[in-house]
């Protein structure tokens, strides 16, 4: 089955970068920055992505629909100073705790305004059922 949403950084780079889009043309790899990792699948249910959280919870995200686009974001942005702090004394730091802010475009074929979102153990799992896309809504995640 073919992707159905793309990553909106990657339509930008399609749009205004000449490089990455011959590089996509002639069937080279293209990759971006993929903070936080996230898995993609469709089933009954419809579109499901499911993010990679580890040390976030559901109060740390935003999550929000435009037309036909999903926004991830961190709500409070880690500062230079904040990260100094946690690594004074730091011994090993295997948990990615940085800011990020992700896009993706949706097909047509999903409707947004009905999407789910929970988060469970450092795993965001947002669902977006079959139907048509309209205007702007923020989800609550629901969580521990």
């Amino acid at each position: 089955m073919n992707r159905v949403c793309i990553p909106a950084k990657i339509v930008e780079l399609l749009w205004n970068d000449d490089g990455f889009f011959r590089e996509v043309a002639n069937n080279r790899k293209a990759s971006i920055s993929r903070f936080p990792r996230y898995d993609q699948w469709c089933d009954e249910s419809g579109l499901n992505l499911s993010f990679a959280l580890a040390g976030y919870s559901s109060e740390d995200l935003n999550l929000t629909f435009k037309q036909n686009k999903v926004y991830l974001s961190n709500k409070n942005k880690l500062s230079d100073s904040s990260e100094k702090d946690l690594q004074q004394g730091m011994i090993i730091r295997g948990i990615a705790r940085r800011n990020f802010s992700l896009g993706f475009v949706v097909s047509e074929a999903f409707d947004v305004t009905n999407a789910t979102a929970e988060m469970k153990n450092g795993l965001l799992k947002l669902t977006i059922p079959l139907g048509s896309v309209s205007e702007e809504k923020n989800i609550e995640i629901r969580g521990e």
